[in-house]
């Protein structure tokens, strides 16, 4: 949204007085606060919505929850999509660099900075004491003090944290897809009805201890449905299996099929399609490149042998 509004080359035209009062406003620092503001509200919606999903007992009092691990499965593999999309769409994919900036460079969101520099290990390599005798050649030998120092820009601070999410988004789907009730100390009642295949978690710290041993699943017989209630009466076995509670989510139990795959197909395609994007978009730029490069030659050429006529004139 913040690039979008200091764009004036790509789509100068669009809504031009707003990108004035948003890029020129106090200076340029009412986008410089804007931003911040927004990024407050933000992460305020989300704590608010963390919140209101429920912890422990309240976890059923809410609205959310109720999905099944298949449509878990693919809610995470539509966010993997939706990450690589973003960053395709992005004006300069894949190599994120302007050829040219005509009305000035794009500043980081927050900032008036065009790009983030750091030059502290540069600075610190230089303070270092001069190499004595035979360990002169070894330093020849190592990359200049400058080799330490880097820059990114904004498209980069931007998809950089993406790739590491996308990162944590892609356990995320292992998770569900290699999800086991019995592996977390819950477990379903099956059969037929309403709740069939909500999962059910217990909270007994003493019984999941002779349950599992160091996180390892020992005794699966006592980690079912049977094991806690009556199946016929639906009375509690024990006194702590009143304190087990039922989620809204739900397992079907599915996990070993070929559907669980069908649900990723969406990241995983993308994934697929991401390094052969990039190359065809690093081969287009370079292909446009020449052809601007080959049509220039000419009129280079035309000015080098008008320039003595210019001169003698």
């Amino acid at each position: 949204f913040d690039a979008v509004l200091q764009d004036r080359d790509v789509y100068g035209d669009f809504v031009p007085r707003v990108k004035d009062v948003w890029t020129k406003a106090c200076g340029g620092y009412f986008r410089v606060v804007a931003v911040w503001i927004l990024a407050a509200v933000s992460f305020g919606l989300m704590v608010w919505s963390i919140k209101t999903a429920g912890v422990g007992d309240t976890y059923n009092d809410t609205r959310w929850g109720g999905m099944t691990e298949s449509g878990r499965s693919v809610m995470v593999s539509v966010i993997i999509f939706c990450d690589l999309f973003t960053v395709m769409q992005d004006w300069d994919f894949p190599s994120f660099r302007k050829v040219t900036e005509v009305n000035g460079r794009i500043l980081i969101a927050g900032t008036m900075l065009p790009e983030l520099h750091c030059d502290l290990f540069t600075r610190l390599v230089r303070l270092l004491p001069a190499c004595p005798g035979c360990f002169r050649h070894i330093r020849r030998c190592l990359p200049s003090a400058d080799f330490f120092s880097f820059s990114i820009t904004g498209s980069w601070v931007t998809y950089g944290p993406l790739f590491v999410v996308m990162g944590i988004d892609l356990f995320c789907m292992k998770s569900q897809v290699m999800y086991v009730p019995r592996d977390y100390g819950q477990y379903t009642r099956g059969g037929e009805g309403p709740e069939a295949f909500h999962i059910w978690t217990i909270r007994d710290q003493v019984y999941l201890a002779e349950a599992y041993s160091l996180g390892y699943l020992i005794k699966p017989e006592m980690i079912t449905y049977a094991a806690r209630w009556n199946m016929t009466t639906g009375a509690s076995i024990n006194q702590t299996s009143v304190e087990d509670f039922s989620l809204k989510a739900q397992h079907t139990g599915w996990t070993g099929g070929v559907l669980p795959y069908i649900c990723v197909l969406p990241g995983l395609v993308m994934m697929a399609v991401f390094p052969c994007m990039v190359y065809c978009g690093n081969k287009r730029k370079s292909m446009l490149q020449a052809l601007k490069d080959v049509a220039a030659a000419p009129k280079a050429i035309v000015n080098r042998m008008l320039l003595p006529m210019r001169v003698k004139a």
